[in-house]
Order: structure tokens, then C-alpha cells, then sequence
């Protein structure tokens, strides 16, 4: 898995979880807890962007056209995998 630049985490949870703990619970890899930047309540910051600039707002009605449902209840692996990815990894 190719090292990302950054690992942003947005909304109320990255107030309260530090990069390490991130890394212990197995959100991400260990060796990517320095890379972790958050982003505060970005869901406030895009509402307010699409009210007040149209051309934000025509880019996301754009993203929108293009996002695809995927129904994972429908795959037949994917409640054992979840049940499985719900066990915090040991420390």
C-alpha cells in the first residue's frame, strides 16, 4: 500500500482521537500516524461554500452525477467481514 501524503480526518471524532490512538485501533497503519492532519466540521465548511459560490456548487452537483451506490449488504462476504473488522486489532 503506497504511503499517502496526508490522512485527513474531518468532523467531531478527530477533536477527540490523537494519530497514535488512530494507529493502535488499527484505523491506520502505524506508520502513517505522522501524516495525520484534521480537518475540524468540513460538512459546515462545504455547506457554506455550495450557499455562497455557485461555481462550488456546480462542482458538486457534478461529483454527484458521477457517484455510484454500492448495496454491500447484497455481497455475500461482506456481514462476516464486518463482524471480523469490528475487532480492534491488539496493541
Amino acid at each position: 500500500m503506497a504511503r499517502p501524503a496526508e490522512v485527513i480526518v474531518a468532523g467531531g471524532f478527530g477533536f477527540h482521537v490523537r494519530a497514535d490512538a488512530l494507529a493502535r485501533m488499527g484505523m491506520v497503519p502505524r506508520t502513517w500516524h505522522d501524516r495525520v492532519t484534521y480537518a475540524g466540521n468540513s460538512s459546515i465548511a462545504g455547506a457554506t461554500r455550495a450557499l455562497l459560490d455557485r461555481g462550488q456548487r456546480r462542482l458538486a452537483d457534478a461529483i454527484a452525477r458521477h457517484v455510484e451506490t454500492i448495496d454491500l449488504a447484497a455481497h455475500p462476504e461482506f456481514q462476516e467481514r464486518f463482524i471480523r473488522a469490528l475487532e480492534f486489532p491488539a496493541s
